[in-house]
């Protein structure tokens, strides 16, 4: 029997994610749901009455060492492709769904609430989101405004309705009195605080390409705290048994305490969750639900920007340039930095070299166009590196490796093949496949083969085996039909599902594969880089056989900066920052 009840239903646990964070999509809600027992209320993203993309990256930034400000711009696929999802959703019968709304009028709210009705277990209303004009916060202003606002919410669905509130409209008493009177399930509180502007110390410019954004974290906690205990007394002023979920700046066990003592119920754990995978995040839980968890948040330079310099660029083809840098940056072969431009967009990169560190670049979007105007000189700013990386000590040890690798997806494994080189691997061993539309694609021809034996495929035949990279690979397989291999896979996803099924047929010790997603943030928050509730940019962005093996989606199906899921790998839904977009990740 459940220890915990919410809204007259069973769950497994007292706590959830907040709405934005983590559980943005349904496959991560769905693996969260099943992994960890302590999430009794899974709370979905803001979902809108159409698709909206937020705001382009920066969206998230590391204020100090706890603290965050974000501005991801309520992006959600709509209303109405939403629900075509959550038909699918098989959730624990021991968890509560809360789906978290929002919209710009009554009638907004009222027509999402009637569309997520019948898979809903109750409704969130987004009356308290700081950074988006017209939404959240600014109908949670004013206590006939937001009654309004449920009212006709009420009017769409009998299931049960939580306005979440904003720590920034003083005192939450009379507001929530009101709410309580118009009929409110319960209550969330809070969300982040602000809207702040944070500008990065290098350069003086703000980093959020919106500007200003809310703040999360230990600086909202003494907030939160307050606010619970106003929504708390007006709780007890009514007579009513409603639930209050308190969240801000939640984690540790003590800060859990603090919370109960102003009188919340349940609990929301986010900005504490930064940088930590799926295992970590299901360990910290546990640890919470055991009573013994403490927190230590990632230092205050985990997400700070370090200035390079461009030492040289090299222009192999047309939309395609190499940044050296003067500097090194160093990283595991496979993971990614965020190249960041003041005044500009942010987008993930896997660097080549890092002594000194390079970038490959194709030009596509906005960003990389004003990334080809960079010179000789001129300074950028990584911050990272994040994610796993290849394993370059497999073990068993094989009899030979191979690296795969197209467009400008053969970036990081240049870096790889060093590394295999300087722990003894030879030359004779390690082959590697490099792929591209004709000869000018093909980069790093004199570096790789300093390192082992190189084969290279072009799709018009002006350069090595006329085709497919993974045309290149199956007929080397099949001239050495007993040789137990290593794989890595690097490039286009529709190129590694193709390789991994090649792969999987032959003898191998194991095959790591660099998946693309879109990525915002890179350390875990924003969630919507996800590949079958995997967060690529931390429990990746290399996957292991096994995870790639159950997939449904590698290959087959992506997510769109809305956080949609489309089932084909087109130029028009393609992530905006994956090697067919002009980066190397």
């Amino acid at each position: 029997m459940s220890r915990y009840s919410f809204l007259g239903r069973p769950i497994s646990g007292r706590f959830t994610i907040p709405s934005g964070i983590l559980t943005v999509t349904l496959d991560t809600l769905e693996r969260l749901a099943r992994a960890i027992p302590a999430l009794g209320i899974l709370t979905t993203k803001s979902i809108g009455p159409a698709p909206r993309s937020g705001n382009p990256e920066p969206v998230y930034v590391q204020v100090e060492k706890g603290s965050y400000v974000n501005a991801v711009g309520l992006a959600n696929p709509g209303c109405e492709a939403f629900a075509g999802e959550l038909a699918g959703l098989q959730m624990p019968a021991d968890k509560f769904l809360l789906v978290s709304i929002f919209g710009g009028s009554p009638e907004e709210f009222q027509k999402v609430a009637r569309t997520l009705s019948p898979f809903a277990g109750g409704f969130e209303l987004n009356f308290s989101c700081p950074h988006a004009r017209g939404y959240g916060q600014e109908i949670g202003n004013r206590a006939e405004v937001a009654c309004e606002y449920l009212k006709a919410v009420q009017a769409a669905t009998a299931k049960p309705i939580l306005p979440k509130l904003s720590p920034n409209v003083g005192d939450l008493q009379p507001l929530a009195e009101a709410l309580i009177q118009a009929g409110a399930s319960g209550f969330t509180v809070v969300n982040t605080l602000g809207p702040i502007e944070f500008r990065e110390k290098l350069t003086g410019q703000p980093v959020l390409s919106n500007r200003i954004g809310g703040v999360s974290g230990s600086r909202v906690r003494l907030e939160a705290l307050r606010c619970v205990r106003q929504v708390a007394a007006a709780v007890r002023r009514s007579g009513r048994q409603i639930p209050i979920i308190g969240m801000g700046g939640i984690s540790s066990t003590k800060d859990v305490r603090e919370f109960e003592s102003a009188g919340a119920d349940f609990f929301g754990v986010g900005s504490a969750l930064t940088g930590l995978n799926t295992c970590q995040v299901s360990e910290f839980f546990a640890a919470l639900e055991r009573g013994d968890a403490g927190h230590t948040p990632p230092p205050d330079d985990f997400m700070r920007y370090r200035k390079l310099h461009v030492r040289r660029v090299e222009q192999p083809a047309d939309d395609l340039k190499i940044l050296w840098a003067g500097e090194d940056f160093h990283c595991r072969p496979g993971q990614f930095v965020f190249l960041w431009l003041p005044g500009g967009m942010e987008k993930p990169f896997a660097p080549a070299f890092d002594e000194p560190a390079a970038l490959v670049v194709r030009r596509v979007g906005p960003f990389t166009s004003r990334l080809f105007g960079v010179k000789e000189g001129d300074a950028f700013y990584l911050r990272g590196p994040y994610g796993v990386g290849f394993n370059p000590e497999p073990r068993p040890a094989p009899e030979a490796y191979a690296l795969i690798g197209g467009g400008t997806g053969v970036a990081p494994l240049l870096l790889l093949a060093k590394s295999l080189r300087q722990r003894g691997v030879l030359a004779d061993s390690l082959h590697v496949f490099l792929g591209g539309r004709n000869a000018r694609q093909i980069c790093f021809q004199e570096e790789f083969g300093r390192y082992g034996t190189l084969h290279v495929a072009t799709e018009d035949g002006s350069l090595g085996f006329r085709g497919l990279v993974t045309q290149c690979l199956e007929e080397h397989l099949r001239a050495h039909p007993g040789a137990l291999h290593h794989f890595y896979n690097c490039g286009p996803e529709k190129m590694e599902a193709r390789a991994f099924e090649i792969e999987r047929a032959a003898p191998h010790t194991g095959i790591e594969t660099s998946v693309e997603r879109y990525m915002k943030c890179g350390v875990g928050i924003c969630g919507i880089c996800a590949l079958d509730g995997w967060r690529t940019c931390v429990d990746g962005p290399v996957l292991g056989e096994e995870i790639l093996a159950a997939s449904n989606q590698f290959g087959r199906l992506l997510r769109t900066k809305t956080g949609g899921l489309v089932d084909e790998f087109t130029s028009a839904s393609a992530p905006a920052n994956s090697s067919a977009a002009g980066v190397s990740l």
